[in-house]
């Protein structure tokens, strides 16, 4: 989520005091944020045997960075044995889902998209099974649904004339046969309660993957209205919480035993005012996500063979994806779509290593402690290290009967790395809800204002802004501090005397910079 895209266009300065004595067209603007330093090297070993022979071989195949196929595999594995398996957790008798959250930054053209489509293979040859087998099925349980339909009106319209008499005939009828359960594995922007009907009908271990994650922040589910109910949906759904749903149309529905992994793609504005938002932050979603934002491959991608053995290592990958996907669902009550999935624990000495990693990450949580600026992603790092290892462990072998130290150890490494990343994030990308307002603005005014008006299109006024610019700044007392914070950043100038500007004579007007 690095806004390397404002960062990048000039040098970053430490303030606009000193700067004020000079002419603004000889100053260079001043980024809104720090830059962000390069990541660290993405510990792909800790993957283990199966995906990180993948990983390096769709970065191989298709030029991509190490950490985007990393997040698309570790995604697709997650799916395929989240429904089978919990973890127990390494303190006390707390169990938890296997489910993982990510989120992949890249550019538009960093080929996250190809990456994901290479190592999604077992989902869509999956899911095209599961509908032969859900036509099959449908005409079977249309068949079945008639002769019930006819055998009940039988009962009552029949010889019984007392209400036990028809009683008796409708309980010998039976129940009504069970509708076959939806193929669909994925989905990439459903709203929350969308989510919610689908997992009452539909499959009970479900993957939200998007490539295009701007459909889903930009959509119904997470606009102004419903981003904290959609948040805090998908936090439930993360920590394994029973859904329940009361609706005027549906009534009352609860659900048990459902699982959700997600992944969403997204680039970097969208992420960035994404996880700017304080609302969304306050909630607890972000702590659930696992987020990678590795440098741009760009201009590196020259053409050259890909070597021999990437395809066989994505294709052992495929083939146990696909194979954990085809294992019967272990339901405790499949009618119902309720899941039991049996419970992994630690052996003693990898329980042991978890805790261990638990309380150093609880001492860096303190006022001042490293790990204060990511407090919420830190509060969850054994869960998310848990996680990690009960998903390696299951991956690789699906009939283990518990997570041994190797599969704690590589689960450790790689939530220390989403630790790191998160922080060297949150230095240059988490902002102010303020200075994300003025970022959106000047996205805005280079983007969507210049086929608004009809005068210069670097001329603008306040009235402007909040009349037809970005929803959080439409009225003027947000228009006006975000319009300051880009004047001191030297992003936007304000003239002498009133302009006409489109269409209006303005006592204000300004020029942005960049047009």
């Amino acid at each position: 989520m690095t806004l390397h895209s404002l960062a990048d266009e000039a040098p970053y300065m430490a303030g606009v005091g000193a700067l004020s004595a000079l002419p603004c067209e000889t100053i260079p603007p001043q980024p809104l944020r720090r830059p962000v330093g390069a990541p660290a090297p993405f510990p792909t070993d800790a993957l283990g045997p199966l995906i990180a022979p993948a990983v390096d071989g769709v970065a191989d195949v298709v030029q991509v960075p190490v950490e985007i196929a990393a997040q698309s595999a570790l995604a697709v594995a997650s799916l395929s044995v989240q429904g089978h398996i919990d973890v127990e957790m390494p303190y006390g008798n707390a169990t938890s889902p296997v489910s993982l959250f990510l989120l992949s930054v890249a550019r538009s053209g960093d080929r996250k998209s190809a990456a994901d489509s290479m190592l999604s293979a077992a989902i869509h040859l999956r899911e095209r099974e599961l509908l032969d087998e859900h036509s099959e099925q449908m005409g079977e349980y249309l068949d079945d649904l008639a002769a019930y339909d006819t055998a009940k009106a039988n009962a009552k319209n029949g010889k019984a004339k007392t209400r036990d008499e028809i009683a008796s005939a409708l309980k010998a009828v039976g129940t009504a046969p069970n509708r076959p359960r939806s193929p669909t594995l994925t989905a990439t922007d459903p709203t929350i309660e969308g989510l919610h009907k689908y997992l009452e009908v539909g499959q009970p271990t479900f993957g939200l993957f998007a490539d295009e994650g701007g459909l889903f922040v930009g959509g119904v589910g997470m606009s102004r209205e419903n981003a904290l109910r959609t948040a805090a949906g998908f936090s439930g759904l993360w920590d394994g919480s029973t859904i329940k749903r009361m609706r005027a149309g549906d009534g009352v529905k609860t659900m048990h035993g459902r699982r959700v992994s997600l992944h969403l793609m997204m680039q970097e504005g969208n992420a960035s005012r994404w996880l700017s938002d304080p609302v969304l932050r306050d909630q607890g979603l972000f702590g659930r996500l696992l987020v990678a934002s590795p440098t741009t491959l760009a201009g590196q991608r020259l053409h050259r063979a890909a070597n021999p053995a990437s395809m066989a290592a994505i294709d052992r990958f495929t083939a146990a994806a696909l194979a954990a996907l085809r294992l019967p669902l272990p339901y405790r009550d499949e009618a119902s779509g309720i899941l039991e999935p049996r419970v992994l624990p630690f052996s003693d000495q990898a329980k042991r290593m978890m805790l261990d990693f638990g309380d150093a990450v609880e001492r860096q949580l303190g006022p001042g402690g490293k790990l204060e600026p990511v407090s919420s992603l830190a509060g969850k790092a054994m869960a998310h290290a848990a996680r990690l290892a009960a998903v390696l462990a299951a991956f690789e072998n699906p009939a283990t009967g518990s997570i041994d130290t190797a599969s704690a150890a590589r689960g450790v490494r790689l939530c220390q790395w989403y630790l790191d990343e998160g922080l060297r994030l949150f230095d240059g990308g988490c902002v102010s809800p303020e200075i994300a307002r003025a970022e959106s603005l000047l996205e805005w005014l280079r983007s969507a204002w210049p086929s608004l008006t009809s005068t210069d299109p670097a001329l603008f006024s306040l009235p402007d802004v909040y009349k037809y610019g970005p929803g959080p700044i439409r009225d003027k007392a947000t228009a006006l501090a975000s319009v300051a914070i880009l004047k001191d950043h030297g992003w936007v100038s304000e003239l002498d005397g009133s302009r006409p500007v489109n269409g209006a004579i303005r006592r204000q007007a300004y020029t942005v910079r960049g047009i």
